[in-house]
């Protein structure tokens, strides 16, 4: 069976190639192949992207609903000062590596930092959310900028800032925001870490940040190191006794982060011996 984010690719392939015909159907033109995607990275537990490698460029594919959906990104990475290839379809079109960013979300901060490129952030929505310590240095510094909140981003800021992308998360900023941003000239990505089902799903997405700054060599290694320390504690604590229960509701919780949050408490990021957790999820 085809993946569902890869099936995705090769649909809209071909839907290019069959307008490619269509418009030069009775004309004379050298014969051009199309080139199908091959699967770059392999990824071993983030279900929600993939990275594929086209015409000499890399693209990421992110699956943005339920695994069975055909809605997918996809996002060409070009070297800065190129061009896209022809006969490459995108959704956005991002110039690598990136040098000046701004993130969405307390979560993607990890990421730059593990990938000693924090310096690359330049504009944070409230940034008294941060709580590492080089992003704490880099806004005492005036390096981050402020831009408003999550839900109401500060247009004037975010344009005097000029950066090079946004990373963002799909149930965050309005999506019309994110829209006039991206007519504005400033490309808009989606990461969806926190869709993932399981922690090494969601620590696997610096890879998507690696390739962003153009540090994905770096970002794998970093992943192999935390999976290693991952799977020695769940070794460790294997045989553990917890009981945990749950019990009401939190209001808006997507079910992707109750899974999460179920496997945090069974494996070594939420094992306490012999203590009873309670936490409010159905």
């Amino acid at each position: 069976m085809i993946d569902p984010i890869k099936k995705n690719v090769l649909w809209a392939i071909l839907l290019l190639a069959i307008l490619s015909v269509g418009c030069n159907r009775g004309k004379h033109h050298n014969n051009k192949t199309l080139t199908v995607p091959s699967e770059l990275m392999v990824l071993n537990y983030a279900k929600r992207f993939k990275i594929f490698e086209s015409g000499g460029i890399n693209l990421i594919v992110i699956q943005t609903t339920n695994a069975q959906a055909k809605d997918s990104l996809i996002y060409a990475l070009i070297p800065t000062g190129t061009d896209l290839p022809e006969g490459v379809v995108a959704d956005q079109v991002i110039e690598v590596p990136v040098k000046r960013l701004v993130v969405t979300s307390t979560s993607h901060i990890p990421f730059l930092d593990l990938l000693e490129a924090s310096d690359c952030l330049v504009g944070f929505p409230n940034t008294d959310y941060i709580s590492s310590k080089p992003m704490r240095s880099r806004i005492e510094q005036k390096l981050v900028k402020n831009i408003g909140s999550v839900n109401g981003l500060d247009f004037e800021s975010l344009i005097e800032l000029q950066p090079e992308l946004i990373v963002s998360y799909i149930s965050g900023p309005n999506r019309s925001e994110l829209n006039q941003l991206t007519h504005s000239g400033i490309p808009v990505v989606f990461n969806l870490d926190f869709m993932e089902d399981s922690p090494l799903g969601r620590a696997e997405w610096v890879k998507f940040m690696g390739m962003l700054v153009g540090k994905y060599n770096q970002a794998d290694s970093v992943f192999q190191e935390i999976e290693r320390s991952y799977q020695q504690l769940a070794t460790l604590t294997e045989n553990t006794p917890c009981l945990v229960e749950y019990y009401t509701e939190i209001p808006g919780l997507h079910q992707e982060e109750k899974v999460l949050l179920q496997d945090l408490l069974k494996t070594p990021a939420g094992i306490i011996p012999g203590v009873i957790k309670k936490f409010p999820v159905r």
